[in-house]
């Protein structure tokens, strides 16, 4: 499933905050920027499988591979402030919980030491690849900055691990059922937002609240997520990573 952010267009280019193309989330209209995806493992439970993320960046720098950082803000329980942050960074996928402020606006948010950390494994819980005929066979454009060819950045987290965490931050009783909310954010370090926000141009220094930026996603359950044919995963048993199928649902939210 594609989830576009914001009520124009689902990003505005050029506006990392420290101009590096590799941190600067971009998408139209008809290429968005994030999509996700879930594996349930079948109907015994509705609290295990995998839930993956892609977003796409402004093509890669130099050195090779993504070297930043990338945070799904979840929001579980409809307040509007953040509860937790999956993410990806140069060596590792990691859960953090929010810190003591608010959590609901750039401003207002930081991020703690990680509560649970995985490697980086190429193919298996993780992928950095060019946006090419194979990556989106349904894509008009590769390059939709003009600033290079863009990149797909996508990571998985086993969905058990994510009721955990929030269960350990007294949000109990999540399912894939739950409906969650989403802000999608890059950085330079791992305890703040300080690069780019999905949906607004720049204001990752803002005090506006999420819902005011039109950064934030509609509430979605993970079970309502079409699971794609395509697989990097399949013999880890979890089935997706490339979220590339021309078959996922495309929706706006605003």
């Amino acid at each position: 499933m594609a989830i576009i952010v914001g009520s124009t267009i689902p990003d505005w280019y050029g506006d990392q905050q420290t101009g590096q193309p590799e941190s600067d989330l971009v998408g139209t209209n008809g290429h968005p920027c994030f999509f996700m995806a879930f594996n349930g493992n079948g109907p015994q439970s509705n609290t295990d499988g995998t839930l993956a993320f892609r977003v796409r960046l402004s093509r890669e720098s130099n050195p090779p591979g993504f070297d930043n950082v990338l945070f799904i803000g979840v929001d579980a329980n409809a307040d509007g402030a953040l509860d937790l942050f999956l993410g990806v960074n140069s060596t590792s996928i990691f859960m953090a919980p929010p810190g003591s402020g608010a959590n609901v606006s750039p401003s207002t948010t930081t991020v703690q030491t990680p509560i649970y950390t995985s490697n980086r494994v190429a193919g298996v819980n993780y992928s950095w690849d060019t946006v090419n005929a194979t990556t989106d066979p349904v894509a008009t454009s590769y390059d939709l900055d003009g600033n290079g060819t863009d990149r797909f950045l996508s990571f998985a987290v086993p969905f058990t691990n994510v009721v955990l965490s929030l269960a350990a931050r007294g949000i109990t009783g999540v399912t894939d059922q739950t409906p969650l909310r989403y802000v999608v954010a890059t950085a330079t370090q791992m305890n703040a937002i300080n690069q780019d926000l999905l949906g607004p141009q720049g204001m990752v220094n803002s005090s506006l609240t999420w819902a005011a930026l039109g950064s934030i996603s509609e509430p979605y359950a993970t079970i309502l997520v079409p699971e794609p044919s395509s697989a990097l995963l399949v013999a880890a048993g979890l089935g997706f990573l490339c979220l590339v199928n021309p078959r996922l649902r495309r929706q706006r939210f605003l």
